[in-house]
């Protein structure tokens, strides 16, 4: 192998890297050369030297490198934006062209984007290239690495190669520059360390020199290792030696590999060294195949030493610095088993502390935790000294507690010498000028930690003292020695509270300290302008940051000072037993019982590593506790000083914080991320405690108005009285970093994810059908799920959601509008994976939850757009742009964005005119068929449909769809049926479009935030007026009088009081109205409830006083045994003139009022209601009757004629149609049988069918789908009791009556209704299958010669009102079946079979492995949606040769499982209907399969399918019939000479009596004999029907 590159010469020392705490120019860097700032051109010093020099010589670099402790992301990529790189960028056209190839790049498309990148990109342009490369994509895609490797090879451009491999040497120098930043930003050390393993693959993996003047590792590692960059520096160079596992040159034992590896090898062995840097080098020898152990260390790191303070070692040993090894071998590998922190074992500490048993407990604490990680002697009073500098802070305080006179209020803080300990930057302009001020700061901390402290004790100390002695008595069952049991016990529990108290307290004291800080200084400024308010924000941001680290530790020692206190009470119990066995029975080896049980499966079932065994425990095992002292908490921490007495926190006074606060706030964390000082992670979906605290983690917005709310901080600040100043709440603070913000967009992400769970857990129910719609008969799923998310009350969590969310945009575009952006992009893709993601199952009364889910992210970007206006629509658009295929051409998502305007339409118009070029057609067609099927879908939905669009909007996409249709007519000929069928459509569609008139120009948008805007505008104007009436007792008392007034009028006399009551009836009507119960739709509903309720409670208690025998049947529902039972007939009787009263008064005061349709609205509303509530509350004992009487008699008497009511007759049944669908079997199921007999009833069915042009057909089939979905899963089961089987027989009678007299009805849904019966549903599928129109005159099925095919019915297609078109949509399976009727792809059969599965929990829910109306949606459009071309098959005149629907057909029949296959065959059964097209087809289609096929299973399926839906009884539908005589009939089936057929004799005298009954002759090959036997074989049918059917 070549040799490796030659180690640097002597170099003169690099200057150390700038610490954030250091001046800008140390003395080092003041004498490093005048070449430090460029590479010098003899060898040169380390890469991080080179790096810290060219950041003191560019000071603008040093300072936003300083940012990036904040920045994130975004600063890195300003840094690597850096002018130093002087790149050229070419045209915009041609970056959104490569960024574009950049994202469709895959493995498979390489060398086509090769030729593509080669032909757009120019020479000169080629260091741009490698920047975009190296920056946007090699820095953040480490997947990609390989691939974009493989790109760059295929353009064979050696000049382009090595620009990439420079630049990256550029980018990484860039970076180095603010390496002190990359110690503590993790963003910066991902950006490193993915260059880094990206250079190495471009270098080492392709067996290329790593050039020493750009990147020394071995220099590089130790000036890392002497100024405490390691945590930066070493995962990099781990990621560059990445590459040498793909090289043949440099594997082991290259000697450049050698060396490095072995520094790394001597880095591992570092004392105290952090664990995750072990962990890196680890992982490179497991990539290399190495094992460290075997590794030679060397000795480079001899002699030196890590800064005291490194953030490369662990927190425990950064007060002491550890040694480098001194001489070889000194540093003993890992396997030698040498103890990390080389101090005495766990079980020599506690001899030692055991043997000052008389010391207090307080003492004994102390040397207990002695150690620690976050301190040594944290318990009692012996605390760890003060980090480097406290000294210092504290003779400052010293100079400030003169000034501030401070000396008197020491007693009431939580320590003596707080104010020591605070730290004041005097440099700030305020404290120069008042420096008095000084000497409010400690008394805010004070404030701040009182004020969270006792909440964040409570909990931190149960939790850690609750965990703690599980795990200790546990794992020390079998320990005798009790001080070993408490000495583990002390270390865990200081451990695990210090912890917890850390993570819980941090973001409320954080919150609470701006808060008192702003109270306690704001009263001071000399003037509160906006000026002198920015000023002070900046200064309550210090200040805060400062000294939180502060309170963390104060609030922590608490915490750890009681938990040692606690847990030694906690185990008492353990610690006693041991003691008292020791003292009774030292030769028995002791166990704890309750752990150690004999009999028992555990702990004896556990593997012999983990098993207790008799004894002490083993040093290794004792190691899990010891290593509590080594445990890092926190990061960097300031220390407390040694003799700090324990904290005041009995001196809190009022400023404790509720338990809920803290607690609330670390549920918030654990659900959302951390808290943002902007207020943008509170919502309304966190619990609102009732205090102050609570109130300041959740964002301060508690208690204030809406003004406040809206306006910013300073504004609050700055228009607060004087006089309110010490007790209004403190504003948010609006210099939030980049990393709050970034928290700040995870919760609000976090918020939105809550909304759609919540929304999928609990789907709103369908919206109310509009009667003024005169397209009832069409559905439109996006905009039914608009309306009703948009009615959704004010308290739902969407709501609230919608209605914060712009104030949290509007504060997180001021801190960072890149985060806005960022989550544009989420929604987006969120978008489009909803199609698929989202569950596809859901109730027939609610929502689609795919449309629901897509609604509320379109809503979101629409609340977005507000914010970033134009900005969101040009992402998104971009965004779309840049999609592909599927993607691209999802109909829900494109339609949503153009009808919430999320992006330009005339825009998006010139877009799909691209699209709809012809030159981006495949090879096996002549239009560009998926772009104008896109269209033409598209311009259906928008402009047909939603009507909110028209032509006017699509020029540019109207003039590319003419020039399509009059090429296509003009080549006809040289098309394929399937294309001049999509032109034809196309023709259809433009004619449409000229005809269709523009939307109303002030209709309200069709979007949920437009909707839900309008309807709250409208409920406040009403509230505005003064209409509503409060829900109180006096309310409801005269409510119920006014009732009973007009009860006593009416049953005294009804039909006197019909005759001469108009005077009377106008006197009741004039009470109620003066006493504001008709004033608003609101008092409406409240009046019309009061007394619904007050009606049916007088129909129950009015009952047994009517009928004696009543009060009998009721007292002995309530009595024991057998005898006290009521008789299965009997009913508790009941006296209904108080609810027959209640229906006359609605009627009464709808013919008075102006708005008939709308009282009634509102007294079914109320009806509704109460009937929910009542059936809610009573359960079983719940009687449908009263509520029965009530919707009968309404009913009845809005249906009679009256001239009051007839020119509103469809909007009154219109609006019992809509309380119909609210109260169905599915949500009120004890109504179930009132329900039934309501919807069927003479006075609504008939008449709302009847309703002109069909307006009522929509409505009808909604509630008859919500009655079969009901009963699907006990017909599914066949578990019909008695009640179940008389509610089936009830809907059998309905069925029956629409087959009779509204045929059309169940011929046009027919579809749908066959989606939702179950499998042995039969008879009910055939009473709807057998409709035929009532203008139709069917022909004889048994008459002999019967030409089907020369029928004129027989070429007439039927009417379907189902969107199965839109089914398809469904996880794209149209386009899969699109494609492949153009391109014949087998691999497509595999996609279209594997998608019509259902998820496992779907499956499980419903009973079966399939989605069965995607199956029938699928049959339905390959079998006539599209066009049949090609030769017809001999005999089957419907299904042709060279057809790709018959390919289809073929694969699934002899592809699917058992269940499949016949879910398939009985979707096929579905359209053998009357004679239509689709019934000619798929007859032909099943007789064909059935000949074609050589699987003998698969005719015996089809068979059973056929004679299931035959040996039922009748009507059976025609297609039914004639399909099943043409295959027993026709000797070309050869049907009578099939095994299944003969399998047993009692299924051939089934098949036989069949076929009698339906040809009416006998079979050739029968005999008389045979004859006879099949006709005595007709009384034995039901039997063996039955036997089929179970089979």
């Amino acid at each position: 192998p070549p040799p490796p590159p030659a180690p640097p010469e002597a170099a003169p020392p690099a200057a150390p890297l700038r610490t954030s705490g250091d001046p800008v120019v140390t003395a080092p860097a003041a004498k490093a050369p005048p070449s430090a700032a460029v590479t010098p051109p003899g060898p040169p010093a380390s890469a991080a030297g080179t790096a810290a020099a060219n950041a003191v010589a560019n000071p603008a670099a040093a300072a936003v490198g300083g940012a990036l402790m904040f920045g994130g992301a975004n600063a890195v990529d300003t840094l690597l934006n850096d002018p130093e790189l002087h790149i050229e960028k070419p045209a915009m056209w041609v970056c959104d062209h490569t960024a574009s190839i950049f994202n469709s790049l895959v493995k498979d498309n390489i060398e086509a984007k090769a030729d593509e990148m080669l032909a757009l990109v120019q020479a000169e342009h080629y260091p741009w290239l490698a920047h975009y490369l190296v920056k946007s994509r090699a820095s953040k895609e480490v997947n990609y690495h390989a691939t974009y490797i493989e790109f760059f090879e295929k353009l064979k451009q050696p000049r382009l190669f090595e620009l990439v491999t420079n630049m990256t040497y550029d980018c990484l120098r860039v970076l180095l520059k603010s390496v002190d930043q990359a110690v503590v930003s993790t963003s910066h050390r991902t950006v490193l360390k993915n260059l880094g393993y990206w250079l190495g693959q471009i270098t080492l993996g392709r067996n290329k020199p790593l050039k020493s003047k750009q990147m020394d590792l071995k220099n590089a590692l130790i000036d890392a290792y002497e100024n405490g960059r390691l945590t930066a520096v070493l995962p990099l160079v781990c990621k560059i030696m990445e590459g040498v596992q793909k090289s043949k040159v440099y594997k082991l034992p290259n000697p450049w590999t050698t060396a490095i590896m072995s520094l790394l090898a001597e880095i591992h062995d570092v004392p105290n060294l952090r664990t995750n840097l072990m962990f890196e080098v680890e992982v490179l020898c497991k990539h290399l195949d190495i094992k460290i152990s075997d590794l030679k260390r060397s000795e480079l790191l001899v002699g030196k030493r890590p800064p005291p303070s490194s953030n490369d070692l662990s927190s425990a040993a950064r007060g002491e610095p550890a040694a480098a090894p001194k001489a070889e071998g000194a540093a003993a590998p890992a396997s030698t088993g040498a103890k990390p922190d080389g101090g005495p074992s766990l079980r020599l500490e506690a001899a030692a502390w055991s043997g000052s048993m008389e010391a207090t407990k307080e003492e004994d604490a102390t040397r207990a935790a002695g150690g620690m990680g976050y301190g040594a002697g944290y318990g009692g009073d012996a605390l760890s000294n003060l980090l480097p500098g406290a000294g210092d802070r504290g003779g400052q305080h010293q100079q400030h507690q003169q000034h501030g006179g401070m000396g008197g209020h020491g007693e009431d803080f939580i320590i003596p010498n707080l104010a020591s300990l605070v730290t004041i930057n005097h440099s700030i302009p305020l404290f120069q000028m008042q420096r008095n001020l000084a000497s409010l700061v400690p008394h805010a901390v004070d404030r701040a930690i009182k004020e969270v402290i006792s909440a964040v004790v409570e909990r931190s100390v149960t939790i850690s003292c609750l965990t703690t002695r599980e795990m200790v008595t546990k794992d020390f069952a079998m320990e005798p020695d009790e001080q070993v049991l408490k000495k583990a016990a002390q270390l865990m529990v200081s451990s695990v509270a210090g912890s917890l108290a850390l993570v819980t307290c941090r973001e409320p004291l954080r919150v609470s300290l701006t808060n008192h800080l702003w109270t306690l200084l704001l009263p001071h400024l000399p003037a509160k302008d906006m000026q002198e308010t920015a000023q002070l924000e900046q200064v309550v941001h210090i200040l805060s940051t400062d000294n939180l680290e502060l309170g963390c530790n104060l609030i922590e020692k608490a915490v750890v000072d009681k938990a040692l206190k606690d847990i030694e009470e906690s185990i008492g119990p353990a610690l006693q037993a041991r003691r008292e066995h020791k003292a009774r029975n030292p030769a028995v080896q002791y166990y704890d019982a309750s752990y150690i049980q004999p009999n028992s499966k555990w702990p004896q079932a556990l593997p012999d590593m983990l098993r207790p065994k008799p004894g002490p425990l083993s040093p290794q095992q004792l190691k899990v506790y010891k290593d509590f002292n080594a445990m890092p908490i926190g990061g960097n921490k300031a220390r407390l000083p040694s003799g700090l007495p324990p904290l005041n926190v009995a001196a809190q006074g009022g400023h404790a914080a509720h338990p809920a606060a803290v607690a609330g706030h670390a549920h918030v964390q654990e659900q959302q991320g951390a808290l943002t000082v902007m207020g943008l992670s509170t919502t309304s979906l966190a619990p609102s405690g009732g205090c102050e605290t609570a109130a300041a983690v959740r964002g301060g917005n508690y208690g204030r108005s809406e003004a406040s709310n809206d306006a910013s901080p300073r504004e609050a600040a700055a228009a607060r009285p004087a006089a309110e100043e010490s007790q209004a709440e403190a504003p948010e603070a609006s210099h939030a970093t980049l990393a709050d913000a970034q928290a700040a967009l995870q919760s609000i992400t976090s918020s939105l994810e809550q909304v759609v769970q919540s929304i999928l857990a609990d789907p709103p129910l369908l919206p109310p059908i509009d009667p003024a719609n005169p397209q009832l008969y069409k559905q439109d799923d996006a905009l039914d799920t608009c309306a009703a998310l948009s009615l959704l009350p004010a308290d739902h969590v969407l709501s609230h959601f919608l209605q914060k969310a712009p104030h949290w945009f509007a504060q997180l575009q001021h801190a960072d509008s890149f985060q806005l952006e960022k989550l544009a992009q989420q929604l987006f893709k969120k978008l489009l994976e909803a199609s698929t993601s989202v569950p596809q199952v859901h109730p027939p009364d609610t929502v689609s939850l795919s449309h629901a889910v897509i609604e509320i992210y379109l809503a979101t970007l629409d609340l977005l757009k507000d914010v970033l206006k134009d900005k969101v629509s040009h992402d998104l658009l971009s965004l779309l742009a840049n999609e592909s295929g599927v993607q691209r051409q999802n109909i829900y998502v494109v339609s949503g964005l153009l009808r919430y305007q999320l992006i330009n339409i005339s825009e998006f118009d010139r877009l799909l005119e691209k699209w709809l070029d012809p030159r981006h057609r495949d090879a096996y067609s002549t239009v560009n068929a998926p772009a104008l099927d896109f269209a033409v879908v598209l311009l259906q939905r928008m402009c047909l449909r939603q009507r909110v669009l028209s032509a006017a909007h699509w020029t540019h996409t109207m003039e590319v769809l003419e020039r399509e249709v009059s090429k296509g007519r003009q080549f006809q000929h040289g098309m394929s049926l399937q294309e001049a069928q999509l032109v034809e459509a196309v023709a259809k569609l433009l004619e449409e479009l000229q005809t269709l008139e523009a939307p109303a120009p002030g209709k309200t948008k069709m979007t949920v935030p437009a909707l839900m805007a309008a309807r709250l505008e409208e409920e406040a104007r009403a509230r505005a007026a003064g209409g509503d009436i409060a829900d109180t007792a006096a309310t409801r008392d005269a409510m119920v009088k006014i009732f009973e007034e007009w009860s006593n009028m009416y049953n005294a006399a009804p039909d006197s009081l019909q005759n001469r009551g108009r005077a009377g009836s106008q006197v009741l009507i004039q009470h109620i109205a003066s006493r504001g119960f008709m004033q608003s739709d609101q008092s409406k509903e409240l009046f019309f409830r009061v007394c619904c309720e007050h009606a049916v409670q007088r129909a129950h208690a009015d009952g047994p006083a009517a009928s004696g025998s009543g009060a009998e049947d009721e007292t002995r529902q309530g009595s024991n045994g057998e005898e006290g039972q009521p008789e299965p007939t009997s009913a508790p009787s009941m006296h209904f003139a108080a609810t027959d009263a209640f229906t006359k008064l609605v009627v009464l005061l709808m013919k008075y009022a102006t708005d008939k349709v709308q009282m009634l609205t509102r007294a079914l509303a109320a009806i509704t209601k109460e009937l929910t509530r009542d059936c809610e509350l009573k359960g079983v004992q719940f009687n449908q009757r009263p509520y029965f009487r009530i919707l009968l008699n309404l009913l009845m008497d809005v249906s009679a004629p009256d001239s009051h009511f007839e020119t509103v007759n469809f909007q009154l049944l219109s609006a019992f149609c809509n309380t119909f669908h609210t109260c169905n079997p599915l949500r009120v199921p004890n109504f179930a049988f009132a329900w039934l007999e309501l919807i069927s009833n003479r006075m609504f069915m008939p008449k709302l069918l009847m309703v002109k042009n069909q307006r009522g057909w929509l409505m009808f089939q909604r509630l008859l789908v919500q009655l079969l979905h009901f009963l699907e899963p006990y017909l599914r089961r066949v578990q019909l009791n008695e009640s179940t089987r008389l509610l089936y027989k009830g809907t059998v009678r309905t069925l029956l009556v629409l087959l009779h007299d509204f045929p059309e009805f169940l011929c046009d849904y027919h579809f749908s209704f066959c989606d939702i019966m179950p499998i042995p549903c039969v008879q009910i599928r055939n009473l709807i299958l057998s409709a035929f129109p009532r203008n139709m005159k069917l022909p004889d099925p048994f008459m002999p010669n019967l030409k089907v095919d020369l029928l004129p019915e027989i070429k007439v297609a039927p009417r379907i009102l189902a969107s199965y078109t839109t089914t398809l949509l469904q996880q794209h399976l149209k386009h899969d079946v699109d494609t492949f009727m153009r391109t014949r792809e087998k691999r497509l059969l595999e996609t279209i079979k594997d998608k019509l599965r259902l998820p496992k929990k779907d499956s499980l829910l419903l009973d079966t492995k399939y989605n069965v109306p995607l199956l029938n949606a699928l049959l339905l459009y390959v079998g006539v949606h599209l066009p049949q071309h090609g030769k017809t098959l001999p005999g089957q005149g419907g299904v042709q040769q060279n057809n790709p629907s018959l390919d289809i057909f073929m694969y699934l029949a002899h592809n699917l499982d058992y269940e499949g296959r016949y879910l398939f065959l009985g979707a096929i059964a579905n359209h053998l209907r009357y004679p239509n097209t689709h019934t000619h087809y798929f007859s032909c289609m099943l007789l064909y399969l059935f000949a074609d096929t050589t699987d003998e299973v698969v005719r015996e399926q089809i068979t059973r399918v056929l004679l299931e839906r035959l040996i039922v009884h009748r009507p059976h539908p025609w297609g039914l019939l004639i399909t099943f005589i043409e295959l027993i009939k026709n000797r070309r089936f050869d049907f009578w000479h099939h095994s299944f057929v003969k399998c047993a004799p009692e299924v051939e005298k089934l098949f036989q009596s069949v076929a009698y009954t339906c040809l009416g002759t006998t079979i050739d090959r029968q005999s008389d004999g045979e004859l006879n036997q099949a006709q005595q074989g007709e009384a034995a049918q039901p039997a063996v029907a039955g036997a089929i059917q179970d089979a």
